[in-house]
């Protein structure tokens, strides 16, 4: 990843990195001692979700005290656990961004009244 790469190339990249973790790892090349990814992978989804909370909590506790620094660094993190998550249960992500395009022309209020609970 270089700096000032747009959001969707570096969130590729990211998740690319992810899926080669969990590729060495399934091939007993790297260990949950060698890579933080791995370890989280190895956690399955209980470990992986502890860490989407807690991330989100420190968003949410960051952006009520208007510190943008701190929002954009917890958002990183979020962003990353996120992507981890989508590796461990076989999301892509053309298949998210499949689903906001699907949403995109359509009303928030229109989308959320579709759903069924």
């Amino acid at each position: 990843m270089k700096p000032n790469e747009d959001l969707w190339t570096t969130l590729n990249s990211l998740f690319e990195t992810i899926e080669n973790r969990k590729s060495e790892y399934e091939k007993w090349e790297l260990d949950e001692k060698s890579s933080y990814t791995v370890k989280l992978l190895s956690e399955w989804v209980d470990g992986i979700l502890k860490k989407i909370w807690e991330e989100s909590t420190e968003v949410i506790l960051w952006a009520k005290n208007w510190d943008k620094e701190n929002v954009i660094y917890e958002i990183s993190d979020l962003l990353y656990f996120l992507n981890v998550l989508m590796v461990q249960i076989w999301i892509k992500p053309e298949q998210i961004a499949n689903e906001i395009s699907r949403r995109f022309w359509r009303s928030g209020i229109d989308e959320k009244n579709s759903r069924t609970s």
